[in-house]
């Protein structure tokens, strides 16, 4: 019997972004998803599609959380897909300081992005990849990449370093 490679974080990496990729070129949209790799270098995948808030947190503080200790996970990817602001605080101060502090929701901003996230983390890294969706006129809505941030950025947000934050624990 042959080896059989063990996966890495660039392995999932690069299974993501050329599904997000065919995905949205097939259906204009994406299915987001929570992948795993686990302990014996198995691949786990499911969808994570929530519709409110309390949705969003259940996933975040319970459901993600269980399936990273239940499979003893090294490698977590999240696929989602997110409104994002961008105000320039130079020109924007008021509103860059309302969207810092929640006041204003991304969802709620009439200048937002609609994007869609890639977020790969291990014990000792994360990554995350954005792509912006463009929609104009009488066109197809189209993925442009936005953004590749890892090493030393720190993510923020509900979904962000989960895996650090619910690893394993040693028996």
């Amino acid at each position: 019997m042959a080896d059989v490679k063990q996966l890495t974080s660039q392995d999932i990496e690069r299974i993501a972004t050329n599904g997000i990729i065919a995905n949205f070129e097939k259906d204009k949209s994406i299915t987001p998803i929570c992948m795993l790799l686990d302990k014996d270098n198995k691949l786990a995948v499911f969808p994570t599609i929530v519709n409110s808030v309390e949705d969003k947190e259940h996933l975040s503080n319970v459901l993600i959380p269980s399936a990273i200790q239940q499979t003893g996970a090294s490698v977590l990817a999240l696929i989602s897909e997110a409104w994002m602001s961008e105000p320039k605080k130079e020109k924007d101060a008021l509103k860059a300081s309302l969207l810092e502090n929640g006041m204003i929701k991304p969802s709620e901003d009439p200048d937002r992005k609609e994007v869609i996230i890639l977020t790969i983390e291990t014990i000792a890294s994360s990554k995350m990849i954005m792509w912006s969706i463009i929609r104009e006129e009488n066109e197809e809505p189209r993925l442009e990449l936005n953004a590749s941030l890892d090493k030393d950025v720190e993510l923020r947000g509900r979904y962000s370093n989960l895996l650090t934050k619910f690893k394993p624990t040693s028996n």
